[in-house]
């Protein structure tokens, strides 16, 4: 445990730290009275809080199951090791244990700020509270809008996107499902990679857009029909921010699984996904990029 905490990690939201950083230099540096030296301004943004802390989720999720076990943490820096006993001492409120909480290896609840410059990642991208209400009620909207397309018995071969469909097929094909199994599997797969802990509903018109720029490259011989594209986009999107080991090799073996077994078009899932990890690649530079220089 003590060599993992040395070793350096993968900034899974290190655009967001730096442009929460960065608005905090340029506030105490526009209200910097005109006789305080750099220095001064500089502690003060040492000292400004930060919005959440800056750890990823599995990361806190195996420090504070360490912790309670019973296990010292002193192998950390002074203020890392300040931000696990925060976090650990709130992870027992949550659980109901706050009148009996203590810091393990005789530690004390000292620390009542959170400094800017103590954390490494968002423990979750999104802590709005209305932003996860309106997640949940996008993915039933969307699941909704897919069953009632379903039991109304369109069909959806015209509808699909193949080597010889009109252009506006490659708009509609994700909207239509071959049988039930095939709508529960993509409904129950969409309601999953849409984390509403670290998604937003603003990624769903992205979302889309790449998922219909993906299929102009796909050719087929039969229609292809069903939302897995953008399921598979969305999976893409994830792991460009947080290629974690566990993650590739789920993608790995999901993306795999799509070339084996009958009726699944692999080759559209994996365009898709590269599709959605390329895009966001791009979007993260060019979002860090304007955070460095504009």
């Amino acid at each position: 445990m003590g060599k993992r905490g040395k070793k350096g990690r993968f900034f899974e939201y290190r655009d967001e730290r730096n442009a929460d950083l960065l608005c905090v230099f340029r506030e105490c540096v526009m209200n910097s009275p005109a006789d305080e030296s750099m220095d001064e301004v500089y502690q003060r943004i040492v000292n400004s809080k930060s919005k959440r802390f800056w750890v990823s989720e599995e990361q806190a999720s195996k420090v504070v199951s360490y912790m309670m076990k019973g296990n010292k943490i002193d192998y950390m820096s002074d203020n890392k090791r300040k931000m696990f006993e925060e976090i650990y001492i709130r992870h027992e409120n949550e659980r109901g244990k706050s009148e009996h909480t203590t810091i393990p290896a005789g530690r004390n609840n000292s620390f009542s700020g959170s400094p800017m410059l103590l954390y490494d990642i968002w423990i979750s991208k999104s802590n709005n509270q209305s932003d996860k209400i309106k997640m949940v009620q996008t993915k039933i909207t969307i699941i909704a809008v897919l069953t009632i397309i379903f039991f109304l018995r369109i069909p959806y071969e015209p509808y699909g996107i193949s080597s010889t469909s009109p252009w506006w097929t490659h708009f509609t094909y994700l909207f239509f499902h071959g049988d039930i199994i095939h709508l529960l599997c993509n409904s129950y797969a969409l309601w999953f990679c849409l984390d509403k802990k670290r998604f937003s509903p603003k990624i769903i018109i992205p979302v889309y857009l790449i998922t219909v720029a993906a299929s102009f490259i796909i050719s087929s011989p039969i229609p292809i029909i069903g939302i897995s594209g953008a399921i598979f986009s969305i999976i893409g999107i994830n792991l460009s921010a947080i290629p974690t080991k566990t993650n590739i090799i789920y993608t790995i073996i999901i993306l795999a699984t799509g070339f084996f077994v009958p009726h699944i078009s692999g080759l559209t899932h994996l365009v898709c996904f590269i599709m959605g990890f390329i895009s966001s690649v791009i979007y993260r530079n060019i979002k860090r990029f304007k955070n460095d220089y504009c």
